[in-house]
């Protein structure tokens, strides 16, 4: 690449290397019949032949061996880059939470928060579109599924409420501004109970259908009459019912004092993405 120039002038370059060659090797080939017979030419060129071909015979365990080492060079530079960036990666992340997990040991569930939190980052990390996992989609952004959007968004539920959330997404579909509207009021469907619930356990399914998407939010905490919720409370009317009637969604609350609490939460899909969901996969499990 270095001789050729730039990718875009390759092309341009080796022709005109080729065609130059030929022009000398013409100009030559001219000269030499003008001055020699034809069997003086062919003997002259058996010779050359034979030459090239003995000076090959001796350089090429020389070009095969050198080739080797720089391919054993570059893969070690490889390998010492990945070893600097998993020790750089492990002291950033894993040691400082270790750190904080020891000066915090007396707290139990501020351990429990980090502890899920470093997990998860590190699974990102190691299995994430970017990591040492099977490679993803080049130019994908992170967030690109319905999956992946609630599985963000149970993490940020988690970190900031210290709870744990069960999530089960079967099947995926690529995420648009309708399931982005469902995704955001799952998310306050998990903060509600969270905050509210008095559980350390929040559950989510979701399940993308052909024609739609359904999610599920369940716990098994304090409950509440439905009828009877303070007007000054607007996560559940706002947030959540408001926000899914506004993209063509609707919602559905069961819950009872002392009976815990379901959400569900259903967005219909676009007809012309109805048929993406069969060929997502079968089941995701976060």
């Amino acid at each position: 690449s270095g001789v050729l120039g730039p990718t875009g002038n390759r092309r341009g370059t080796v022709f005109r290397l080729f065609a130059g060659g030929l022009f000398v090797a013409g100009g030559l080939a001219a000269f030499l019949l003008g001055q020699v017979n034809t069997g003086q030419l062919r003997f002259g060129l058996l010779a050359v032949v034979a030459t090239l071909v003995g000076v090959a015979m001796l350089t090429v365990p020389f070009w095969v061996r050198l080739s080797t080492e720089l391919g054993e060079e570059r893969r070690e530079r490889i390998r010492s880059g990945e070893r600097a960036e998993i020790a750089a990666h492990l002291h950033d992340s894993v040691l400082q939470t270790l750190a904080l997990i020891q000066r915090q040991a007396d707290q139990p569930r501020e351990v429990r928060r980090l502890a899920r939190g470093q997990e998860r980052e590190l699974r990102g990390w190691l299995y994430g579109p970017t990591g040492y996992g099977p490679p993803g989609i080049p130019g994908t952004p992170m967030v690109a599924t319905v999956a992946e959007a609630i599985s963000t968004a149970a993490a940020e539920v988690e970190d900031t409420y210290a709870v744990a959330v069960r999530l089960v997404v079967v099947v995926d579909c690529p995420l648009d501004e309708r399931l982005a509207a469902l995704v955001a009021a799952s998310r306050e469907a998990m903060v509600n109970a969270a905050k509210h619930a008095e559980v350390r356990e929040v559950n989510l399914y979701a399940e993308v259908e052909r024609d739609s998407v359904h999610v599920f939010v369940r716990d098994r905490g304090i409950g509440f009459d439905p009828g009877q919720v303070p007007g000054d409370r607007h996560g559940l009317a706002d947030s959540v019912r408001a926000r899914m009637e506004r993209h063509g969604g609707s919602v559905t609350v069961r819950s009872a004092p002392g009976a815990g609490t379901e959400v569900h939460l259903e967005m219909p899909r676009p007809a012309d993405r109805a048929d993406q969901a069969a060929t997502s996969g079968s089941e995701e499990r976060w």
